[in-house]
């Protein structure tokens, strides 16, 4: 049974209150409904306010209503009589601040990367510093005004996935509902200040959340994720994840080393038709998946979502033309497979037994090796 969200704000809970009531609306629909409507598959309904889709199926309860109309009555009654005054917990000095710092042009205001919080960065390094990043002819190059029109490439490649039952009607609805180029809206590209590093620099991520790509890069991310989770026990989740592997993992070496390693600007630097034939691969070899022309449509739908990278930037529209960018929902799955097929395999078939555990979060790698190899020879392993 869902339930409504807590708030503080006086104005904001009958807001809540009238979503919890849509929410449940929403569960007559799916509870009658076929599985295209099962709740276990959201990210697939065609519109993307979902909540809003499901509404339009909704056939009128009474005894539903009434349910609402009493509960509504009775919490609204109770608001009047429990919620205390708003008070003020910001002081006016403090909101005067922030509101000439929202207007000071001469700043930029964004998430710093790592989860590091909030920064307030100089407006001319910003940038120039994203001048200096789109300056890189071989990562980057000047486009057309507005991108070319990919609604046709799109339909080709997904048609023949519906017929021949490699996608649901549903699943179709959903990758093909941003075809139309005046739905799709050309993302922005923006930094996040690396302040980890020395010195401070950006990394480029692109905002392709109403991009013709995207509904198509959210369902490869969501057919290969079970995949990954299924044949590369080596992919970390969390932290949580690591702490218990490390303390589920008999080590009987007390001599043993603890490496810990990043691949340095991994997404940039995975090559688009190599990084498209390792996952090929994977699903031919590893995964052994049956059907050829099931995995030819995944590395088709792949292919169109990495090479159509377009995004806006200081005023014009680039491409990106090698790398994969930061930004589109299937950019990790994409990473952690070619790592798999490229590093991972390699380098613990090179290693053996001398492997005591081995674990990678995308770009951030953990090895226990024991005492028997050294650790230069392990260092050249991953280096080569």
């Amino acid at each position: 049974m869902p339930v409504p969200h807590t708030a503080n704000d006086k104005a904001e809970l009958p807001l809540q209150l009238d979503q919890f009531f849509n929410t449940l609306r929403v569960q007559t629909v799916i509870s009658e409904s076929e599985s295209d409507f099962k709740p276990t598959n959201p990210k697939f309904r065609k519109n993307k306010h979902g909540l809003e889709f499901l509404l339009n199926q909704y056939q009128h309860s009474p005894s539903l209503e009434l349910f609402i109309r009493h509960t509504s009555n009775h919490f609204r009654s109770e608001l009047k009589r429990h919620v205390t005054p708003f008070t003020r917990n910001f002081s006016a000095a403090g909101e005067r601040f922030l509101r000439e710092l929202r207007l000071n042009k001469d700043v930029i205001i964004k998430p710093a990367d790592k989860g590091l919080g909030i920064t307030v960065l100089d407006r001319t390094w910003y940038d120039a510093e994203l001048s200096r990043q789109l300056s890189d002819r071989l990562t980057y190059r000047i486009s057309l005004p507005k991108p070319p029109k990919l609604g046709g490439e799109l339909m080709r490649i997904v048609k023949p996935a519906l017929k021949n039952y490699f996608i649901t009607n549903q699943q179709f609805q959903f990758i093909t509902h941003k075809w139309n180029d005046e739905t799709s809206q050309t993302p922005n590209l923006y930094l996040l200040p690396k302040l980890h590093k020395t010195p401070v620099t950006g990394r480029p991520i692109v905002s392709s959340h109403s991009y013709i790509t995207t509904p198509a890069s959210v369902w490869i991310d969501d057919f290969l994720q079970p995949l990954i989770r299924d044949h590369i026990p080596s992919v970390l989740r969390d932290t949580k994840d690591v702490i218990h592997r490390i303390e589920s993992t008999p080590i009987a070496d007390r001599h043993c080393t603890i490496t810990t390693a990043d691949v340095s600007s991994l997404y940039p630097s995975i090559p688009t038709e190599p990084g498209i034939a390792a996952v090929e691969l994977f699903l031919q070899t590893v995964c052994a998946i049956p059907h050829q022309k099931k995995i030819t449509f995944v590395c088709e739908l792949l292919r169109f979502v990495l090479k159509h990278n377009y995004f806006k930037a200081n005023g014009q529209t680039y491409i990106q033309i090698k790398g994969t960018a930061m930004g589109t929902p299937c950019a990790v799955v994409f990473a952690n497979i070619f790592m798999y097929m490229t590093f991972d395999r390699l380098l613990l078939q090179s290693t053996g037994h001398n492997t005591l555990l081995y674990g990678r979060f995308i770009d951030d790698i953990l090895i226990v090796t024991s005492s028997n190899l050294p650790v230069a020879s392990l260092h050249q392993l991953m280096r080569s």
